[in-house]
């Protein structure tokens, strides 16, 4: 296919792959024309939950398409991620952001210095829904409240939507100066030292300011 449309102006181009269905013979054969971007997903970022939902794949595996895909031309890569997967765990969460990384490292590694500037490592994320005749039909799948927290955990260690506002409420939050988050548009409180008063007084701080929202 990629032979006969050669020189006329038209590419083809990738679905979301499988990771251990893209090699580099692969991607010598789409990689003749224009490059736009690969798809791949892991679904879950630490071994032990892409076991649990049965992906066969490991992070070797995904490091070792990446190189093959930047080292044949392409630039772009997004990955995709699944959260509130049965059994999930924050340390799952915070292997996302870890694969993530490593990831990028790996294509920064695979491309000449000059073209550096034009790599790109995209991260989506969905919500588990369980669907019925599949093994996790009757798995509970996580509230609203649930994976907003997620999220918002997850924008921290990506620093994706992540204002200069939300950094701020969180070093005051990690200095003792305010209080989590309740996951309303209730104000946090305001926690003052001991010193200076036995009680607590409130923060007029916008629910808006907390990661994932906007400021």
């Amino acid at each position: 296919l990629t032979r006969r449309l050669e020189g006329t102006g038209i590419s083809v181009s990738l679905p979301s792959l499988r990771v251990d269905a893209f090699s580099v013979a692969m991607a010598r054969l789409v990689g003749s024309g224009r490059k736009s971007g690969l798809t791949f997903a892991p679904e879950a970022g630490s071994q032990r939950l892409r076991d649990v939902v049965n992906k066969n794949v490991t992070e070797d595996d995904l490091l070792s398409t990446v190189t093959a895909a930047f080292t044949s031309g392409w630039r772009r890569v997004k990955l995709y991620f699944m959260i509130g997967l049965p059994t999930e765990t924050d340390e799952d969460l915070v292997a996302i952001g870890n694969l993530v990384a490593k990831v990028h490292a790996t294509a920064r590694a695979a491309i000449p210095p000059a073209q550096r500037g034009s790599l790109r490592v995209a991260v989506s994320i969905s919500t588990f829904v369980p669907k019925a005749h599949t093994p996790f039909q009757w798995a509970a799948q996580d509230g609203p409240e649930t994976l907003q927290e997620k999220v918002r955990f997850l924008q921290r260690g990506l620093r994706i939507g992540y204002t200069r506002s939300s950094r701020l409420i969180d070093t005051l939050e990690e200095r003792g100066i305010i209080g989590p988050a309740t996951g309303t548009s209730k104000a946090r409180d305001v926690l003052l030292p001991e010193s200076d008063s036995s009680t607590q007084a409130t923060a007029e701080v916008p629910h808006s300011a907390d990661p994932g929202e906007s400021s």
